[in-house]
């Protein structure tokens, strides 16, 4: 088709047109998906109010520690620092100066202390299993985590 049929005016007109329609498309896609969003974010709304009263009202599990102080040298080493009395490292027997090789089978070499803390974190009542050196020895300790403490405010004793 000769260009000078139509003239420039016309064609801008018709170049207008297929955008216009292809804009139009691109709104409806843009709708649906802006709509998704929103549901999207309604749910996590949500899920959030009741992961958050769940907590209130107790219906959540309790997170449970190991009890135990750990300190984790620049090679990647772990050692018990301290165990209360009455949590899981000392039910389990676990001293100062043990060192932790393993948690679950994983070295702990290959964590830093955001790794260490997640893969020792877990529901109360969840059994745990150390392989433990002490001296020559080797231990292999499987230990149930007990309540975390809580703090008290300062000025207040805990009950």
């Amino acid at each position: 088709m000769n260009p000078r049929i139509f003239p420039t005016s016309t064609r801008t007109i018709v170049a207008q047109r297929l955008l216009l329609g292809k804009s139009r498309r691109t709104s409806k896609q843009q709708a649906a998906t802006s709509n998704r969003q929103l549901n999207t974010t309604i749910l996590v709304f949500f899920w959030c109010i009741s992961v958050t009263l769940a907590t209130i009202i107790g219906c959540a599990a309790e997170r449970g520690t190991i009890g135990a102080q750990l300190g984790q040298r620049d090679d990647g080493r772990l050692f018990v620092r301290e165990t209360p009395v009455g949590l899981a490292a000392q039910r389990a027997g676990l001293h100062p100066g043990d060192e932790i090789t393993l948690i679950n089978g994983q070295d702990v070499r290959s964590f830093d202390e955001k790794g260490i803390h997640r893969i020792l974190e877990g529901e109360v009542g969840d059994p745990v299993k150390l392989t433990v050196l002490r001296g020559e020895q080797v231990l292999h300790v499987t230990l149930q985590r007990t309540p975390a403490p809580r703090l008290h405010k300062l000025g207040h004793k805990p009950d």
